[in-house]
């Protein structure tokens, strides 16, 4: 019975996965295609488990290993997802690795002829662990935190189904692993599906946008965008601030930590040198702390305090953020948050 549960289960989370749009028109948009392939090889396994007379155990236990990794793969993806190095990511760093820690399952398939289940090794059980330790825990304090443990607990078990040591016989522990990759996708925030986006960003924040340029914003500043909207549009994305933060959650639980702090520590570099009344945190722009005006350390992303309101955020930080971020997204994916796509950006000097 665990087998057909986990045939279905990975079924209804591949058809979850296939819906989500929030990563379209980013860098990462390859990880949905790729996360759909895993997940219908994980639901091929419970096929083959389901039909132990006709597949061979060790064909099963190959399969059911390599849409282990394949799960993974999505999360490496992330990793490497700054242009222009993501162009070279998926054949130096993904191909390996899948390589590598397929091959001893591989190796003992091709020698025992399908006749002995292959088992993982400790030293590539301990790699995989640290790949998923790598790709899950990248998401641990955004919005995905849940998600990444659940779908760490499924990892795990599916690989103590075909360690060598420490293995736990039986069905269940595929069953359940997908029962809790199935509970995971269904408790995706509905932002991250179609029709949540650009609609609720713009219904949302238009009337307080309307409002007017931040008071505390610097200077014009001197950076040209490429934005083609209409003219009615246009007058609303001059003035619109009260979407960066929105758009700058959705990137960290996309991108994940690890991105979100190298791109905080980016913006804040240009908050400290040019004096700015915010700095750029993890969970978005917050006032600059009085103890924070002087320092020299520009690794803010961690600061904690009150989010800035729409028109607290200055006009050069919204553009500074877009500037940094052009080498994660696309123009479409700011335009859904009324933020301009800035390809050049000139520094100002300290007043």
């Amino acid at each position: 019975m665990w087998n057909w549960v986990g045939f279905v289960g990975a079924l209804f989370v591949a058809r979850r996965v296939a819906q989500v749009n929030i990563a379209a028109q980013t860098t990462v948009a390859a990880i949905r295609p790729l996360a759909v392939t895993a997940l219908l090889s994980l639901a091929a396994t419970g096929i083959c488990r389901g039909l132990p007379t006709v597949v061979p155990g060790a064909l099963t236990t190959s399969v059911q290993y390599l849409a282990v990794i394949l799960l993974l793969v999505p999360g490496v993806y992330v990793l490497g997802a700054r242009r222009p190095g993501i162009s070279a990511w998926p054949w130096f760093v993904i191909t390996p690795m899948v390589i590598v820690l397929f091959w001893p399952a591989a190796a003992q398939l091709w020698g025992s002829r399908l006749r002995h289940d292959p088992t993982i090794p400790t030293p590539t059980l301990l790699g995989t662990l640290f790949v998923l330790l790598m790709s899950a825990g990248n998401y641990l304090g955004t919005a995905l935190t849940i998600h990444s443990l659940l779908f760490s607990g499924a990892i795990v078990l599916f690989l103590m189904s075909v360690a060598e040591e420490y293995r736990i016989v039986g069905d269940w522990p595929y069953g359940f692993g997908v029962l809790l990759t199935a509970v995971a996708a269904a408790g995706l925030p509905e932002r991250f599906f179609p029709g949540t986006l650009a609609e609720q960003s713009l219904d949302t924040d238009q009337p307080r946008l309307l409002s007017g340029v931040s008071n505390n914003a610097t200077a014009e500043p001197n950076d040209s965008s490429t934005a083609d909207v209409p003219t009615a549009m246009a007058e609303i994305l001059s003035t619109d601030h009260g979407g960066v933060n929105s758009m700058w959650a959705d990137f960290r639980d996309v991108f994940g930590l690890v991105w979100a702090r190298r791109v905080a520590d980016r913006v804040n570099q240009f908050s400290l040198r040019e004096r700015w009344n915010c700095v750029l945190s993890v969970d978005g722009f917050v006032e600059r702390p009085v103890e924070q005006a002087a320092e020299a350390s520009t690794n803010s992303a961690l600061t904690s305090g009150r989010l800035c309101t729409a028109n607290e955020v200055p006009e050069r930080a919204v553009r500074v953020l877009c500037w940094v971020l052009r080498r994660f997204v696309d123009e479409p994916f700011l335009q859904r948050y009324g933020m301009p796509f800035v390809t050049e950006l000139t520094e100002k000097s300290e007043e």
